[in-house]
């Protein structure tokens, strides 16, 4: 779903202090003609192009050297952009939402997290009769 478009994009990433796009997008420009250029979160760039000919040009270049750092292209893959592997196994916080006035116990919340997992803490001071939601901490859930 939604993929035909990145395969013209090329993804581009930096090692060094303090990363200058303008200049890689204007080394870029130079060799491979018009493109759009896209900085993410994450702190790499996406390059996309018009044409599969400029694509293949730019990934076919050595990576590019500046004083501050270092800039290299690889194909766009559908794992891009998710997250790395040493996050996929964390600790999540879940509030449970809409509890009864008579269910407002420490022994609800622990039935309900039971259902979602056999590793928690519960946020004991998060349970009050006068609150509607109680909190805990799922321990080491597995993201896949």
């Amino acid at each position: 779903m939604g993929t035909s478009w990145w395969k013209s994009v090329v993804l581009c990433n930096y090692s060094g202090v303090k990363p200058d796009w303008f200049w890689v997008r204007d080394k870029v420009k130079s060799v491979c003609g018009q493109l759009v250029m896209k900085i993410t979160q994450e702190g790499e760039a996406f390059l996309c192009f018009e044409d599969d000919c400029a694509r293949e040009k730019v990934l076919s270049l050595p990576p590019l050297h500046s004083w501050e750092g270092t800039y290299s292209f690889r194909s766009w893959g559908p794992m891009d952009g998710i997250l790395p592997n040493h996050l996929w196994k964390s600790d999540v916080s879940v509030t449970f939402y809409g509890i009864p006035l008579h269910f407002r116990s420490r022994q609800v919340v622990e039935a309900l997290s039971k259902k979602c997992g056999s590793v928690f803490t519960i946020d004991e001071s998060s349970i009050n009769i006068c609150r509607g939601s109680a909190s805990v901490i799922m321990k080491d859930c597995l993201w896949s």
